[in-house]
């Protein structure tokens, strides 16, 4: 999907399809338009440029849990991250971007 990251931020939910609880992990690729990746880390270290939040998370089980410690807030099985570009000129024609989200790993 392609997301207009100029007009404002820009946000997209994701849900667990499975029946436990999982952590999730989300980055920015940069890719050349050759395809080569350029970098997986870059948006977490400088935020002043670029701003995925949150980056990482925990759903719960599909269909959401309930809350012992306060039955008013259930556990949600869905997520909203959202991507806001903070400096323009990290979007040259030379490059894409590419959201990656993932779950049951910390390393990639």
């Amino acid at each position: 999907k392609d997301f207009p990251i100029l007009s404002g931020p820009t946000t997209i939910t994701i849900s667990n399809e499975e029946r436990s609880w999982e952590y999730y992990y989300s980055k920015i690729i940069k890719v050349s338009t050759n395809g080569t990746i350029e970098s997986m880390t870059w948006c977490h270290q400088d935020p002043s440029l670029l701003l995925l939040s949150p980056a990482i998370g925990q759903l719960a089980p599909r269909g959401g849990s309930s809350n012992l410690c306060n039955p008013s807030k259930p556990y949600s099985d869905s997520a909203t991250i959202q991507i806001r570009v903070k400096n323009n000129s990290l979007l040259s024609s030379n490059y894409y971007y590419l959201l990656v989200i993932g779950t049951e790993a910390k390393f990639w």
